[in-house]
C-alpha cells in the first residue's frame, strides 16, 4: 500500500514544476520508506534476535536489586529487634 501511494504521489503534486515534484517525491519517499524499515525492525522486540530487548538481563537485575533491598530491610529489622516475638512490629 505504501509503494502504491508513492507511485501515485507525483500526479498529486504540482505537475507543472518538474524539479519541485522530483524533490518532493524524493523527500516523501525517503521518509516513508525509512519509517517502514524502522517499524519492521522494532515490530517484535521481545525475542532473542540481535536487535531485541535483553529482557532476561532486565529481570535478573531487578531480582538482584529486590534481593538486596529485602535482605537489607530484614537485617535492619533483626538488629533493632523489630518483628520479633518481644516486639511484634511488621517488618514490611
Amino acid at each position: 500500500m505504501l509503494y502504491l501511494y508513492l507511485l501515485v504521489l507525483p500526479w498529486a503534486v504540482d505537475y507543472e514544476s518538474v524539479p519541485k515534484t522530483v524533490v518532493i517525491q524524493f523527500v516523501v519517499s525517503f521518509m516513508m520508506i525509512g519509517i517502514d524499515c524502522i517499524s519492521s525492525e522494532i515490530q517484535n522486540s521481545f525475542g532473542y534476535d540481535a536487535n531485541d530487548l535483553p529482557l532476561d538481563d532486565y529481570c535478573e537485575s531487578i531480582l538482584i536489586e529486590l534481593n538486596f533491598a529485602l535482605n537489607y530491610r530484614m537485617r535492619k529489622a533483626l538488629d533493632t529487634g523489630e518483628g520479633t516475638m518481644q516486639n511484634p512490629v511488621a517488618i514490611f
